[in-house]
């Protein structure tokens, strides 16, 4: 296999690196992006780690050039600095979520005008301008995976109405996906736009995955400490793991 070539900006604990390894894809070349210190000293553990525990697929010379290859902040990312940075014909592919603050819940509400949020603009035009230099060093056009919060249940309507419909006029209808549905103890509902499969493929595939029985809260805490009982029955858009008078599966967030 001829593997593929994985940019993280937003990178935080390279959740994309380890969703492409746990795939059985093998990982050519990784760069990463992430303003925050403390972010790329624990990638850096990280990266030491995943080598060892996929030594077929993430070869160490693989992420020589992570820190060093782009800026750090995706605000100073060029076109020019991704000229330098695709070869010909290489297959890349981007995972990102770009900072949600202004567009949560628990934020600002300023939503894409926020000073956090719209770094959405940012991510959009370094992704136009990969697609532009990979067509011209000839490569396959590049795969995407984006994620954010489930901003169209906010209730500013700036938010939920007029930056949603604006983000699925440029990316198009994501599909949602609470990660208890796939094991998490904790509901964490998100939406996701991808290149690789149609919205209505991929939540088809989304509905046929169901959580393992018997996964509850209570198995990963410190010893003395209980989850708090469940008084209501999950409702949608939540996956529904959490039954009334029963031990709970999933924390809210």
């Amino acid at each position: 296999p001829s593997g593929i070539l994985l940019f993280e900006p937003f990178g935080g604990l390279g959740a994309g690196l380890e969703m492409a390894l746990r795939h059985g894809i093998i990982v050519n070349r990784y760069v990463y992006s992430d303003t925050s210190p403390v972010a790329r000293q624990v990638m850096e553990h990280r990266l030491t780690l995943l080598s060892a525990r996929y030594p077929g697929q993430l070869h160490p010379t693989a992420w020589a050039g992570a820190f060093t290859t782009l800026p750090m902040d995706v605000h100073a990312i060029t076109k020019q600095h991704l000229q330098h940075m695709v070869g010909a014909g290489e297959q890349w592919l981007l995972v990102a979520g770009w900072q949600c603050e202004d567009l949560s819940l628990a934020g600002s509400g300023k939503g894409l005008r926020g000073d956090k949020s719209s770094s959405y603009f940012t991510l959009v035009s370094m992704l136009k301008d990969l697609q532009a230099v990979a067509d011209m060093a000839g490569c396959p056009p590049p795969a995407y995976v984006l994620e954010n919060t489930t901003f169209q249940y906010h209730n500013n309507p700036d938010v939920s109405q007029v930056d949603y419909a604006a983000v699925c006029l440029e990316l198009g209808t994501p599909v949602e996906i609470d990660a208890a549905r796939f094991g998490s103890r904790a509901h964490r509902l998100r939406n996701f736009w991808t290149n690789l499969a149609t919205p209505v493929k991929l939540a088809a595939a989304v509905q046929k995955a169901k959580r393992e029985a018997n996964l509850l809260v209570d198995q990963i805490l410190e010893h003395g400490r209980t989850a708090s009982p469940v008084l209501s029955n999950d409702r949608l858009p939540w996956y529904p793991c959490n039954i009334t008078g029963q031990p709970r599966a999933a924390l809210p967030t």
